[in-house]
């Protein structure tokens, strides 16, 4: 943990590059809500099938997310962020491309998954970037982040779908997430 007045803005910088790579994350999960009548819609499946598009998501984030925890431990939480929000990215362009419901399906699978690198790394992150005195309020305002992500996604999700179409709000989400990486590979060491 650092501890002086210049690591401790050197940790809130960092600890924000990693915050932007973890709202898009949770934005792009609240964007499946106003999605969904239109991807049913576009692929032409049934209403109950769509449950799947939610469930696939969070079934890889809910599986892998000790494994790439883990795996963040092990060989480095900035490689195994980094290879998230690439995968994450090029599959929410995938999603945005898919030509048909069940190559959809498997970007949002690989979505999940992506999800899975980037979300332990940053909670393990606030344990090593903050002491003690300091971690709470780190967790509060991934808390907080987290929150805004999922309630702008889906007023977000909603106004771009109705602008753009569905594939607008899997466009956009890749390309901030890309831009996302930046600040991640610059500042988080």
């Amino acid at each position: 943990p650092m501890n002086s007045h210049t690591d401790t803005r050197t940790a809130w910088a960092i600890y924000a590059a990693l915050l932007f790579g973890t709202f898009i994350t949770i934005e792009a999960a609240a964007f499946q809500a106003p999605a969904l009548p239109s991807v049913t819609r576009h692929f032409g499946i049934p209403v109950n099938m769509a449950a799947l598009v939610l469930i696939l998501y969070s079934l890889a984030l809910t599986v892998f997310a000790p494994i790439m925890g883990r795996l963040g431990d092990q060989h480095g939480r900035k490689k195994v962020i980094t290879i998230g929000m690439l995968v994450f990215a090029i599959s929410e362009f995938a999603a945005a491309w898919a030509p048909n419901f069940w190559f959809f399906l498997g970007a949002r699978f690989v979505q999940g998954l992506g999800a899975a690198c980037i979300l332990p790394g940053v909670f393990a992150y606030a344990a090593h970037l903050f002491p003690d005195n300091k971690r709470g309020m780190a967790l509060g305002i991934l808390a907080f982040t987290m929150t805004f992500g999922a309630a702008s996604g889906g007023l977000l999700g909603g106004l771009l779908i109705d602008r753009l179409g569905w594939p607008s709000v899997y466009w956009i989400s890749g390309a901030l997430t890309l831009i996302g990486l930046i600040p991640v590979r610059l500042l988080v060491p």
